[in-house]
């Protein structure tokens, strides 16, 4: 029972470090941008369920924001500014301010817009974190694993696909490299240090602990009755 307790003290040191550092996964907010029609509407919600399921993943928790940002009618007079949000979206550069109030505000670290055209479905990644598109393909026949997938590779490639900016100039100091945002980086990037620290504390108390068992003396106590002289 002794030598458990360092053990289990030790343990716990490693554990509570670990899960400080377990952050919850990225959320991403969809919103249909333009004229909706039921198509897209369709794909909206079939995409938030595909993320919803995934432990990659989180949506935003609350049904009628997730419906004002889709274009369901009739809305809530509590979403009136998101539906109005939603509504000034036009699927360009523009939406960058729009999609960074709203994403704030939903607490978002990435949006992901959906566009009736012509030619099929438009959809647009945008990174919140970098205040930026970092995915914008044509608009073809897009379904839920496709928009999700799509998602996933502008997640992976965000370091370096740098959107396109103007050419610095004397008044505009040039920016640093972008970096990925704090939120989505792995989460063993940031424990791994705290794994190496716990193994060699685990090491030094099971040592500790074997030295103390070998090194205890054993005294065995005799006790002498003389008699009375």
């Amino acid at each position: 029972m002794t030598r458990a307790r360092p053990l289990a003290l030790a343990l716990a040191l490693v554990a509570a470090p670990l899960a400080a550092q377990a952050d919850p996964p990225p959320k991403v907010c969809i919103a249909v941008a333009g004229d909706p029609d039921e198509a897209v509407r369709t794909l909206a919600r079939e995409t938030e369920e595909r993320l919803s399921t995934s432990p990659s993943w989180r949506v935003v928790a609350d049904a009628s924001t997730r419906e004002a940002l889709r274009g369901e009618s009739p809305t809530p007079a509590d979403q009136a500014d998101r539906a109005a949000s939603r509504r000034a979206l036009r699927a360009t550069d523009a939406d960058a301010s729009t999609l960074d109030s709203v994403g704030d505000a939903l607490g978002c670290a990435w949006f992901v817009t959906l566009t009736s055209r012509s030619a099929g479905t438009a959809p647009r990644v945008y990174d919140l974190g970098r205040h930026a598109f970092v995915a914008t393909p044509e608009a073809g026949s897009f379904d839920a694993p496709a928009v999700v997938l799509l998602l996933e590779g502008a997640v992976t490639h965000h370091v370096v696909s740098t959107p396109a900016t103007a050419s610095p100039t004397a008044a505009t100091p040039p920016r640093s490299s972008p970096v990925a945002p704090a939120r989505s980086a792995p989460a063993i990037s940031r424990v791994w240090p705290w794994l190496v620290v716990g193994g060699v504390v685990l090491g030094v108390l099971g040592a500790v602990v074997l030295l103390q068992g070998e090194s205890t003396p054993r005294t065995n106590l005799s006790v002498v009755h003389r008699g009375v002289e």
